[in-house]
Parts: structure tokens; C-alpha cells; sequence
């Protein structure tokens, strides 16, 4: 099934214009519509290269998306040097301030 084409648009200079459309005139995109779509289908590549796995866990915590299936009353067994060996493989260290700090945004 194709995927339905959105119409975007967007104010840029002159200066864009005008070497976007010697690109175009040297065949190397048929259209703006096309150089602009491979442009941010590169812009958006190189970004999701950037984000780390942890990156997207953080994300997701803050804005409330992880799934939280355990409720104050459930009770679980923890192994905890398993534990620390997935703390250690996600986060790169084991200290609980470094992590917390990490999760809640500040540089440490």
C-alpha cells in the first residue's frame, strides 16, 4: 500500500531558492518537492543516529509513555547483580545519583 503524500510548507531565502534550483537544473533532484523530501529524510536520519537507546528510554519516561504495569501493592523479586549488570550495560556505571541525575535531565 503506497503511504499518502502530505503537502508541507515552507518560507525560506532567496539564496536557498536559488541553489536548490541549480541543483535541480543540474539533475540532480527533478523537483524542489523532491529535494526538499530527501533533504529531511536525511535530516531525519542523522538525528535518529544521534539518539541512543538511552536517550529514547529517558524520553519516554519524562513524557509519561513507558508502560507501567506494576501497581504500589505488587511485589517483585529482584536479582541484584543482575540488576547492576543491566544497570551497567544501559547506563555505562551502577551509581544510583549518576543515573537519577541522568534520567532527570542534568549533565553529569
Amino acid at each position: 500500500m503506497k503511504k499518502k503524500n502530505v503537502l508541507l510548507q515552507v518560507r525560506v531565502s532567496e539564496n536557498i531558492i536559488e541553489e536548490l534550483d541549480k541543483l535541480i537544473e543540474l539533475g540532480i533532484f527533478r523537483s524542489r518537492s523532491e529535494a526538499v523530501a530527501e533533504s529531511l529524510r536525511r535530516l531525519l536520519l542523522d538525528y535518529s543516529l544521534l539518539l541512543s537507546r538511552e536517550d529514547l528510554v529517558i524520553a519516554a519516561y519524562r513524557s509519561g509513555k513507558l508502560n507501567r504495569d506494576l501497581g504500589p501493592s505488587d511485589t517483585i523479586e529482584i536479582d541484584i547483580e543482575k540488576a547492576k549488570e543491566n544497570l551497567r550495560k544501559f547506563f555505562n556505571t551502577i551509581e544510583l545519583d549518576e543515573i537519577i541525575g541522568r534520567i532527570r535531565g542534568r549533565k553529569l
